[in-house]
């Protein structure tokens, strides 16, 4: 399971970076266009890839897991991009949001 990761120099972030950590074993990352939900996502997939220098990924007991990263790159080397992406539009309800902050606690 990843405990922690931690993206910088890399497209949308800075040599300050972002560190995520609490993570659980099923983790959903969202947010608005352009705010480095992709960078993140291909970081997981090819970690080892020079352009994430500066990234780096913690496991639990050091044990590192397959990792899998279902976004638009999955959907084009696995389905040919005929797939079309989720999204909504328009903003999430209160209940909505608690919703999934409770989800991100369990």
């Amino acid at each position: 399971m990843i405990e922690s990761i931690i993206i910088k120099n890399i497209a949308t972030f800075d040599e300050e970076g972002v560190q995520i950590d609490n993570l659980k074993k099923v983790n959903f990352i969202y947010g608005a266009n352009a705010s480095g939900k992709t960078t993140i996502s291909n970081f997981l997939h090819t970690s080892e890839d020079e352009i994430f220098f500066d990234c780096s990924v913690k496991w639990k007991n050091d044990l590192q897991l397959q990792t899998l990263v279902y976004n638009k790159d999955f959907r084009e080397r696995n389905f040919c991009g005929k797939i079309a992406g989720a999204f909504t539009l328009g903003e999430a309800t209160k209940e909505q949001k608690d919703e999934i902050e409770k989800k991100l606690l369990n």
